[in-house]
This record gives C-alpha cells, sequence and structure tokens, in this order.
C-alpha cells in the first residue's frame, strides 16, 4: 500500500481483535505514524497493552469485528483515515 505524506500524517486506521492491530501499531510507530485501532469491546488485556505499548490508541467499540466500531467510525471520518 502507498501513501502520500499528507496521508501518512493524519495517521491510520485498522480493525483487529488480535495480531493484526500488533502489526500496524509496530509499523506506525516505525514510520512514526498515528495508528487508531479498533479491537472488539472484550478484548484480552494481553492484546490491547500489546497495542498501546507501541504508541497506537485502542478504541473498545462493538461485540466484534464484524459490527463497525462507531468510535473508530468517528475517527476515521474526522481525520480522513485509510
Amino acid at each position: 500500500m502507498s501513501m502520500s505524506a499528507a496521508e501518512l500524517k493524519a495517521g491510520v486506521i485498522a480493525a483487529s481483535a488480535g495480531k493484526q492491530a500488533q502489526g500496524v501499531a509496530y509499523y506506525a510507530q516505525r514510520l512514526g505514524v498515528l495508528a487508531f485501532i479498533g479491537i472488539p469491546e472484550f478484548p484480552s488485556y494481553t492484546k490491547v497493552e500489546g497495542v498501546k505499548r507501541l504508541d497506537a490508541e485502542a478504541i473498545l467499540d462493538g461485540e466484534t469485528l464484524e459490527e463497525p466500531g462507531s468510535g473508530a467510525g468517528l475517527i476515521e471520518q474526522e481525520r480522513g483515515l485509510q
């Protein structure tokens, strides 16, 4: 995936209940990009802490990944994230 400088400055957003969340957070941190990760409301504590340790924002919203999280969706719209 290729992103412009303006897109990178805005940050990235992803939805995940596990390892993908930490992978996105890891690479965002390495690139100096803000990361917002939508995670179901009742995740494992270690997964949320792993995301936070990598300086990403964990947005706990929705019961499953299939249920679009309103919190993550609002941030996506406000910041024009991809």
